[in-house]
């Protein structure tokens, strides 16, 4: 209880400290149906177009590679390779050191996608170490108000397969945090896929919001000195059993923040000394602290 109420003064701190964006955090549902089938066949992303990215290394790994079907090459860019501009600039805040934006040219309507990582590529073949391990999923139907759909924290698979439930957008936004498991800014991406489906009613339960101030507020008035064991309630959202749940109607979206939750810990313990307030909203800093948890 004590670590769940850490948690929410460090989301608390770290949302106050982040650029006012239009960015919000929608549920992504993380139980597969029984049945469904990651098909390749219902990839939506030929023909799609790379609107902007924070660069490549080469005319061999251009970003255009991360959509073209062939998963022998690769998307690559570096820190030094990034071409700065004002999104580049605006992600970066907000603690991503890699990004691309995808254009479906007009909206579509998708519930999964599979990411290729750089130890199924030719060149990169079996080196785990430069697999992505952290990044972020946003979509947009204006390039102007991006909604989150999923985060990733700690992935270690070759290959990601994440079921989103059913979504509609025009543009998809890919933000790296942490890149591969070395320790640099460098990304390696063969291949990401966006399986299209039939409409449906679409997943949409708010989980958080950084320019949401009344639940922010609300986050701000739970103590982590307390020592009450009563599950703290904030209307429309319930934190216990090692997740945090939306409540929207009789849509129910859990997302499961235990790792997390451990990752805020560790942070808040190294920073100690700056305080809570001084916390950026860096999703970086949280997932290298995992990594280091592990080795």
């Amino acid at each position: 209880m004590y670590m769940i109420k850490k948690f929410a003064s460090l989301l608390t701190a770290a949302a106050a400290a982040a650029l006012c964006l239009a960015v919000y955090v929608y549920g992504a549902t993380t139980d597969v149906p029984d049945g469904f089938e990651f098909d390749e066949s219902r990839n939506i992303l030929s023909g799609s177009v790379v609107v902007n990215s924070s660069g490549y290394i080469n005319e061999n790994e251009k970003d255009v590679f991360l959509i073209d079907g062939i998963i022998d090459r690769k998307w690559c860019s570096t820190r030094d390779t990034v071409t700065r501009s004002a999104e580049y600039n605006a992600i970066r805040e907000r603690g991503f050191c890699q990004f691309i934006t995808l254009d479906l040219r007009e909206v579509k309507c998708f519930d999964s996608y599979r990411m290729y990582h750089a130890s199924n590529c030719f060149v990169d073949f079996g080196v785990t170490a430069y697999d992505t391990v952290a990044w972020t999923l946003e979509i947009s139907d204006d390039m102007k108000e991006w909604y989150v759909v999923h985060e990733m924290a700690d992935n270690y698979d070759a290959i990601s397969d994440i079921y989103l439930g059913p979504r509609r957008a025009r543009y998809v936004r890919l933000l790296i945090a942490v890149p591969n498991q070395s320790g640099d800014e460098t990304v390696r991406l063969p291949e990401f896929m966006l399986f299209g489906c039939d409409e449906a009613p679409i997943v949409s339960a708010a989980v958080l919001g950084y320019n949401n101030e009344e639940v922010l507020a609300e986050l701000a008035a739970l103590s982590p000195e307390t020592e009450d064991e009563t599950e703290p309630e904030i209307d429309g959202y319930v934190f216990g059993g090692g997740e945090i749940t939306a409540e929207t109607g009789t849509a129910v979206t859990p997302i499961h923040i235990t790792g997390i939750i451990v990752c805020a810990v560790m942070s808040l313990s190294i920073g100690a000394a700056a305080g809570i307030k001084e916390v950026k909203a860096s999703r970086r800093a949280l997932a290298e602290a995992k990594i280091k948890m592990k080795t």
